[in-house]
């Protein structure tokens, strides 16, 4: 489970931000550490190929040199050893240094392509280190991935069906999905993403369903009436009109909000478009908060089952609660995060960071003890 989005913008607007949730649950026992790590251009990966344990080799495959440096986001359980370097990191969100970012979310419905040549084949754990490497628009993405074998060995699909959204600078928006065996593009002028179903049928419930709903509402036989009697008020609604408890303000009256993917993506799609299309960088990046607050999963509010049969597994860990956001700043180069136990937003600016050829790989964790600002003395 997670939720991406792009905010509408002006043509002459100078600032462009993305947002998403990471929705996944974790065991008490291993819970996953999430890094931020510093990669820099000249970085030589490969993407896999089929062969040796588990049925991938990571030290073959495609081969590539990335040409630009990027932040990549990186999950682990806490049993991995921290030192794995960036070739074998499985990055799941992050932005380069031309403000392109890349994002895998989970879709059960994916099928990959089959692998051919070793030489083409790109595994898709290391789709996003890869478009976030090699391409600075989303035309680089598609021409470039063309030309690859996106695969994942058959028996192990389960552990990574992915499909993927990326952003550029200039405010475009592409999503990636695999159907059939096939790579899938859609230009994405909706500006939000989910999980499944693919992203045809969500476009099409959101278009037949609920493109019709506005911000306002100015059909006042919906609205509670307030009367005055003798310093108190008094509460009516209309009669026989089905809204006898109407709130004073109803507009995106009917937008769904539970948590399933389909009114994730639908109550995202609407919310962008209570943005402000003109806004500055500070501005737009709380706008994309208040739309990461609709759509953040609370810590126990989704149970996932993963049992054998049907049945319910340890619910300990299936529970899906979004454990990190993340906002980016495409034309400023930079990246905000904050995780689900501490709001405090923290920002990495690219274009203070050093992405040459020859400098090292470092990273941070995403946690912070710092949870809360202390005010108390501006008191005293």
């Amino acid at each position: 489970m997670c939720t991406d989005f792009i905010l509408p913008s002006d043509k002459d607007n100078q600032t462009i931000i993305s947002g998403r949730t990471m929705d996944f649950s974790e065991s008490p026992e291993s819970p996953y550490i999430t890094d931020l790590v510093r990669v820099p251009a000249g970085i030589t990966f490969t993407g896999g190929a089929p062969g040796g344990k588990g049925g991938i080799e990571i030290g073959k495959g495609h081969r590539w040199e990335n040409q630009y440096g990027f932040i990549g986001v990186w999950m682990r359980p806490g049993t991995m050893a921290e030192d794995t370097g960036p070739t074998k990191m499985i990055f799941s969100d992050g932005l380069n240094t031309e403000g392109l970012s890349a994002a895998a979310l989970w879709l059960s419905y994916s099928d990959y392509e089959q692998p051919g040549s070793p030489s083409q084949c790109l595994s898709i754990e290391f789709i996003v280190s890869y478009v976030l490497g090699t391409c600075a628009t989303i035309d680089d993405v598609q021409e470039k991935l063309d030309k690859l074998t996106v695969w994942f060995p058959g028996k192990l699909e389960y552990l990574l069906p992915s499909h993927l959204s990326v952003h550029d600078s200039s405010g475009k928006s592409l999503v990636l999905e695999f159907v059939k065996g096939h790579k899938v593009y859609y230009n994405n002028t909706i500006g939000a993403l989910a999980n499944g179903p693919t992203f045809d049928v969500h476009a099409t419930n959101f278009y037949y369903s609920y493109n019709s709903l506005t911000r306002a509402d100015n059909n006042s036989d919906k609205y509670i009436q307030l009367t005055e009697d003798k310093g108190r008020y008094n509460i009516t609604t209309p009669g026989n009109n089905g809204y006898q408890f109407e709130v004073l303000s109803s507009g995106m009256s009917g937008l769904p909000g539970d948590s399933s993917s389909p009114s994730r993506f639908t109550r995202t799609a609407k919310l962008r478009q209570c943005v402000p299309t003109t806004y500055d960088n500070q501005n737009g990046v709380q706008y994309a908060l208040q739309v990461l607050g609709r759509v953040a999963v609370c810590e126990q509010e989704v149970l996932t089952y993963y049992g054998p049969n049907g049945k319910p597994a340890d619910p300990r860990n299936t529970y899906n609660p979004t454990l990190w956001m993340v906002v980016r700043s495409h034309r400023d180069k930079i990246l905000y995060y904050c995780t689900h136990l501490n709001h405090n937003l923290h920002a990495i600016q690219l274009y203070a960071l050093d992405f040459s050829r020859g400098t090292s790989v470092c990273q941070i964790p995403m946690a912070s003890n710092q949870w809360f600002i202390d005010s108390t003395s501006g008191l005293q």
